[in-house]
């Protein structure tokens, strides 16, 4: 897989990301969580284990949280790559993790502790002729959108034709919210009215966007 930047300059919520997200961003909101950064992991060998990314989970959760001594929150996700089926990484798991924000904490001094202390991040490919990263196996980005951030990890959500079990998209064990998710419970969108704390629309997405790493 190779690693690609897209700035998503034009991004817009379809009804459907809506649905998908309305229980989880109404717990956002009603435990007072503000994600600030995004992160997406990869592996330095294929992972097609769910619950080897859950124990990675488990691990890198405790670690955040010793290092800040707070009560860090996180929405864990569990993505896999399926552009290219002759791909050797075709099936296999990368994560995308929603954390809270910690004041005075740049995207890059923590992505720099991950990279020393939490051991399932992938070395970073190099073009030696560039001297670019072509596969980094961590980015972190600041979020600032919500809706986007909850739309775009929790996508494969809707695409369990694409050998996507649905059920293990959210690493309900290791997240703050989205435990009672209908896809955690194997149900589908139409379901979802069960998620919701109260029924009341989702807030309104900005005008700003966020940067993605597929």
């Amino acid at each position: 897989m190779n690693y690609q930047l897209t700035l998503m300059s034009t991004y817009q919520l379809t009804q459907r990301d809506k649905q998908r997200i309305e229980s989880l961003s109404m717990e956002m909101w009603s435990k007072r969580i503000h994600f600030g950064y995004h992160l997406t992991i990869l592996y330095e060998k294929p992972v097609k284990d769910d619950t080897i990314v859950s124990v990675d989970n488990r691990h890198l959760r405790l670690l955040l949280r010793r290092k800040f001594r707070q009560p860090i929150s996180f929405l864990f996700t569990n993505e896999k790559h399926l552009k290219n089926d002759q791909s050797k990484w075709f099936n296999s798991y990368h994560r995308h993790i929603l954390m809270s924000s910690v004041d005075g904490v740049s995207c890059e001094s923590l992505e720099d502790f991950i990279r020393k202390h939490h051991k399932s991040v992938s070395r970073d490919l190099i073009n030696h002729d560039t001297k670019f990263a072509i596969r980094k196996g961590i980015v972190i980005e600041p979020v600032r959108d919500f809706n986007i951030a909850l739309s775009y990890v929790t996508k494969q959500i809707e695409y369990p034709q694409l050998n996507v079990c649905r059920e293990r998209v959210i690493d309900a064990s290791n997240s703050d919210i989205g435990k009672n998710h209908y896809s955690v419970r194997g149900d589908n969108r139409d379901s979802r009215n069960r998620d919701l704390l109260r029924p009341r629309a989702i807030p309104k997405a900005t005008n700003k966007f966020l940067s993605l790493v597929h």
